[in-house]
């Protein structure tokens, strides 16, 4: 996990900078002409178009690291800040990625960031550490016993109000976008595709749309599973929401 990020329009992992250099990624032009096919057909939007890459790279000692390479052309998004430039979807990314980094929110792993512009196009690259040994909380959980079922769900409840208590909200949050590793005993979590990641003044009434969201679009998590995660959400944090109007809606939709 990086310590710290700069304010720059540049980002490398010092952990991994050499890896990089070995392999020939010593520069913006290098990561853009890599050869790494994308794994999906590219999303286009009016002239500008974005595609998302797989690259593992071996490294000293025989270990690899595996990786996503995002790269996009004039694909931007509106923001309260850039209503009519736009800003560069996977740049809001990072910039969101940097957030939750300073509230100790689990996130995926930036490993590379850079933005140029050229012939009036501008361009972005974002490169992020592939969740290796992570399955997403839609892909289904009756396979754990419940006791580990308990312990995952309680800590996806947890992670998230850890956000919302911040008045920062995913704004999307489905069970795709809660990722969750399990080694032994501990389960680990953490938030992703963070491009609509919002900061909302008035907190409980974007908790409850939040969570309500959430709830209907649980897939297969069951009735008890849902439970548990609403629970731990509304008694952990700065304080204990159970008791308030909107938990009461919220129980109610499960």
């Amino acid at each position: 996990m990086p310590k710290q990020f700069k304010k720059s329009s540049l980002y490398i992992d010092t952990d991994l900078k050499d890896v990089f250099f070995q392999h020939g990624l010593v520069d913006f032009e290098a990561w853009w002409k890599i050869d790494a096919p994308f794994i999906d057909e590219l999303n286009h939007r009016g002239t500008g178009w974005s595609g998302v890459s797989f690259l593992k790279l071996e490294k000293k000692g025989g270990k690899a690291v595996s990786m996503y390479i995002k790269r996009q052309e004039d694909y931007k998004k509106r923001t309260l800040f850039h209503p009519v430039s736009g800003i560069p979807t996977f740049k809001k990314e990072f910039q969101n990625i940097q957030i939750l980094y300073k509230l100790s929110v689990p996130t995926i792993t930036p490993l590379y960031f850079a933005e140029r512009y050229v012939k009036g196009k501008h361009q972005s690259i974002l490169v992020t550490k592939a969740l290796s040994n992570y399955v997403s909380l839609d892909s289904g959980i009756d396979h754990l016993n419940p006791r580990m079922q308990k312990q995952l769900m309680a800590r996806c409840g947890a992670v998230t109000r850890k956000l919302n208590d911040n008045n920062y909200f995913h704004n999307s949050l489905y069970p795709k976008h809660l990722f969750y590793s399990i080694e032994g005993s501990i389960v680990d979590v953490c938030l992703i595709d963070l491009e609509k990641l919002i900061w909302r003044p008035w907190k409980k009434t974007a908790m409850y749309k939040e969570i309500e969201r959430f709830i209907r679009r649980r897939g297969t998590l069951s009735d008890t599973n849902m439970q548990i995660f609403l629970d731990s959400y509304l008694s952990s944090g700065s304080g204990d929401l159970s008791n308030c109007s909107f938990a009461h809606k919220l129980y109610a939709l499960i």
